[in-house]
């Protein structure tokens, strides 16, 4: 059965594994080796690929380790170039591969970032994963069939305002998340819109932690969705 793993998930650092009891599958590298070797258990090197979504280093800071440790990692073009990194399997919008036992769907994200990426994984048995980190919104076509839907879910338009009102963020920051990242109104405007027929757990992503709410956004997700809700 399919299990997605978030080892790390914020502005800091993002390390996320989905597994089917085959093989393994690492979704973004944002941690130095020793660390991922760490949180890995000393099974790093055995996982099938690295799908990196994009260039910022809290998604891609271990990439260069990972291929130094003769991993296969995808990417754009794009964010090759940004990572100064060679020897990369090139994966781009609209694009499907299969690694290993898995297939890949990348599409493009809506991000600040050039050739953003996220990923829908399906197992052999049919089994769907939707990936989706750093990105203004999707559409909920990504979604439709997914057992697992693994998705940023940073920030509360109100909790902006307020820490803007106040001067904990900036008005320039403001306009940034706004731009980059998926809001909790935006997550569940999808999730209302997507096909859940096959849905069994929702895994918000990368909040905020000066303008997210884990426990408000937890529960109004699982209003909408009937099915367990986890925040990484």
């Amino acid at each position: 059965m399919l299990s997605f793993t978030p080892y790390r998930s914020g502005s800091d650092a993002n390390l996320n594994t989905v597994d089917d009891g085959k093989s393994t599958l690492m979704l973004d590298c944002g941690l130095r080796w020793p660390k991922v070797s760490q949180l890995l258990k000393g099974k790093a090197t055995e996982v099938e690929g690295v799908l990196v979504t994009h260039s910022h280093g809290d998604h891609s800071r271990g990439v260069k380790d990972a291929l130094h440790h003769g991993l296969d990692c995808w990417m754009s073009i794009e964010t090759a170039k940004a990572l100064s990194v060679e020897g990369i399997h090139r994966i781009e919008d609209g694009e499907r591969h299969h690694i290993g036992t898995w297939t890949i769907d990348a599409f493009a994200t809506v991000h600040d970032c050039p050739g953003s990426l996220g990923f829908v994984v399906t197992n052999q048995q049919g089994e769907r994963l939707l990936y989706a980190t750093d990105t203004q919104y999707l559409s909920p076509r990504w979604g439709d069939g997914c057992a697992i839907l693994a998705l940023e879910a940073n920030y509360s338009l109100q909790k902006l305002r307020e820490n803007v009102q106040n001067g904990n963020v900036e008005r320039l920051q403001k306009h940034r998340v706004l731009w980059n990242h998926q809001s909790i109104d935006t997550v569940l405007k999808f999730l209302e819109k997507t096909d859940r027929s096959r849905l069994r757990e929702v895994v918000l992503l990368h909040l905020s932690s000066e303008n997210s709410d884990e426990v408000a956004f937890k529960r109004r997700a699982a209003e909408i969705v009937g099915v367990p809700v986890r925040v990484a």
